[in-house]
C-alpha cells in the first residue's frame, strides 16, 4: 500500500515535470520527463516505527519534444505540493481501504482508525521531542515555516543506530507493556475497527458527487471570484477525506476518481452553472484553468453595469482642500506619526474629487487603511454616509 501511493505520488510530480526556455521575451515551458530516485526508510532515530521514503528528483530532465536533457524548471511542483501530498494521502487511503483497513484523516495526515492515542504517543517519541523543543523556545508548528521547522529536527536528533529486528521487538513490547498494552489487545481493538468499516462502508452517486463539487465551488467563491483548478481539486479532496471520516466513504482508486471529477466540471459547464477559462503563457507554456459559477458571472457583470452607470454620473459632495489638511494635522497629532506623501495624496484625491469611482491601489503595509481612516473621520463630521467592505473579516473590522 505505502509503495503504491509512493508511485502515485512520482507519476503526479511528473506530470508536472517542465523545462523552461528563452523565446523572443518569454519564458516558454516545455514537458518533459524526470528521473526519480528512492530510498525507504521504517525507524525513527528514537527508535520509533516509522515508515518513509525519500524521493530525489536530478536537476536534469529529459524534454519530451526532442529527447534532449536540460534544466527542471520546478515551479509547478512547488506551487502544487500541497495537492501533491494530498493525492499521496488519498492513494494510500485507497490502498488500505482495499485490504480491509478503516482509516481517517486528522489534519493533513492519514491515520490508521483503532489504534490508541495511548499506544501512538508511545511510538511517536521522535514528534514529541521536537514538540518539546517548540515549547521550549515559546512557539508553535504553526508559528513556523518548513526551513525552521526542519532546522529544528535537525539539531535535536540523535544519531542513527543499527539494531536487528529482534532487538527492536523486544524494545517495542517492553514500551507496551510499561502502559498496560500487549500486541494482542492492540490486534482486538484494530481489527474491531475494521469490522465497523466493512459493514458500514458507503460510496457516493454520481449526483452526489455533482452537489459536493457544486458545494466546494460556492464555498471557495466566498475568497476567491475565480477558482484555480488546483485549489478546487485540494478543496474538493477536504470534503472527501471529510465524508471517509464522518460517514465511512469507501474510496475508489485514484484514476477513476480524477476522471470522474473532470467529467463532473464538464457536465456542470454543459449545464450552463460553471464556466471555465484557460489562461497559458506562449504557445507550448503551462496552461491554468479558472472556474466560476454562472452565478458568480451574473455578480460580476452586475457590479461591471453598475460602476459603467456610476462613471457617468458626478458625486455630489466635494470638501474642501482646507479642511482635508486640517483633519490630516489633526488625525497626525493624535496618532503620533506622519502620513506619507502617498497618504495624504489618497485623501485629497478621494474627498476632493468630484468621480462616482475611484481606485486606490497599494502594496500590504502601504497604509491604505490609515487613509480610508483619515476620510472616514471626515465623512462622519460631513454626515456622509460610509459603508467598508472587505473580502475578509478581520480587514472588515478594519
Amino acid at each position: 500500500a505505502w509503495n503504491k501511493a509512493v508511485e502515485r505520488i512520482i507519476s503526479e510530480v511528473n506530470e508536472m515535470t517542465y523545462t523552461r526556455r528563452r523565446y523572443k521575451d518569454l519564458h516558454v515551458h516545455e514537458k518533459a520527463d524526470a528521473l526519480f530516485l528512492t530510498f525507504q526508510h521504517d525507524l525513527s532515530r528514537e527508535r520509533d516505527p516509522q515508515l518513509h521514503t525519500h524521493i530525489v528528483i536530478p536537476a536534469k530532465v529529459k524534454r519530451i519534444s526532442d529527447g534532449k536533457y536540460t534544466s527542471l524548471s520546478n515551479e509547478k511542483i512547488f506551487k502544487d505540493k500541497t495537492l501533491i501530498d494530498m493525492i499521496g494521502n488519498y492513494e494510500l487511503a485507497y490502498q488500505l481501504q482495499q485490504r480491509g483497513i478503516k482509516v481517517h484523516f486528522e489534519k493533513d495526515n492519514l491515520e490508521l482508525t483503532g489504534i490508541n492515542q495511548t499506544v501512538k504517543d508511545i511510538f511517536s517519541k521522535r514528534s514529541k521531542q521536537i514538540e518539546e523543543k517548540l515549547k521550549e523556545l515559546g512557539i508553535s508548528k504553526e508559528e513556523i515555516n518548513r526551513s525552521f521547522y526542519d532546522y529544528i529536527k535537525r539539531t535535536t536528533r540523535k544519531e542513527k543506530e543499527t539494531l536487528e529486528q529482534n532487538e527492536l521487538d523486544k524494545f517495542w513490547e517492553q514500551q507496551l507493556k510499561q502502559a498496560g498494552y500487549t500486541r494482542e489487545k492492540i490486534i482486538e481493538e484494530y481489527e474491531r475497527a475494521n469490522r465497523e468499516f466493512q459493514e458500514n462502508k458507503k460510496t457516493l452517486s454520481r449526483e452526489e458527487e455533482k452537489e459536493l463539487l457544486k458545494e466546494t465551488l460556492t464555498d471557495l467563491h466566498e475568497q476567491y471570484s475565480l477558482i484555480d483548478e488546483t485549489t478546487l481539486q485540494k478543496e474538493y479532496l477536504k470534503r472527501i477525506f471529510a465524508k471517509v471520516n464522518e460517514e465511512n466513504l469507501e474510496l475508489t482508486d485514484y484514476d477513476s476518481f480524477k476522471q470522474r471529477f473532470q467529467e463532473n466540471l464538464q457536465e456542470l459547464q454543459r449545464e450552463g452553472y460553471l464556466h471555465r477559462n484557460a489562461l497559458t503563457l506562449g504557445a507550448t507554456s503551462i496552461e491554468h484553468s479558472y472556474f466560476y459559477t454562472e452565478q458568480q458571472r451574473q455578480i460580476e457583470l452586475s457590479n461591471v453595469k453598475t460602476a459603467k452607470e456610476l462613471a457617468n454620473k458626478q458625486y455630489a459632495v466635494q470638501v474642501d482642500k482646507k479642511e482635508i489638511e486640517q483633519e490630516i494635522e489633526k488625525f497626525q497629532q493624535e496618532k503620533g506619526f506622519t502620513l506619507a506623501k502617498e497618504q495624504s495624496d489618497a485623501v485629497h484625491k478621494i474627498l476632493d474629487s468630484n468621480s462616482s469611482i475611484l481606485v486606490i491601489e497599494g502594496d500590504a503595509g502601504a497604509g491604505k487603511t490609515t487613509s480610508m481612516e483619515v476620510v472616514k473621520n471626515i465623512a462622519d463630521q460631513k454626515g456622509i454616509k460610509t459603508i467598508g467592505l472587505a473580502p475578509t473579516g478581520k480587514a472588515g473590522e478594519e
